[in-house]
């Protein structure tokens, strides 16, 4: 095999690699971002049901 043949198998699967990767990667920041907006609108909810109480006290 000459160095200068190309190996379509191998481009093809390290495509797919990559894509696999940067699509991994993509979910992981997602899942942060939707785990830190749920974080947000319960720390909100705390706030406005400790506000609550201490209006009865």
């Amino acid at each position: 095999m000459s160095i200068f043949e190309f190996d379509e198998e191998l481009y093809k699967k390290s495509i797919r690699e990559e894509g696999y990767e940067e699509g991994f990667e993509k979910g992981i920041e997602k899942g942060r971002a939707e785990n830190q907006a749920i974080i947000n609108s319960q720390k909100a909810e705390i706030e406005q049901l400790k506000k609550l109480l201490n209006k009865e006290h």
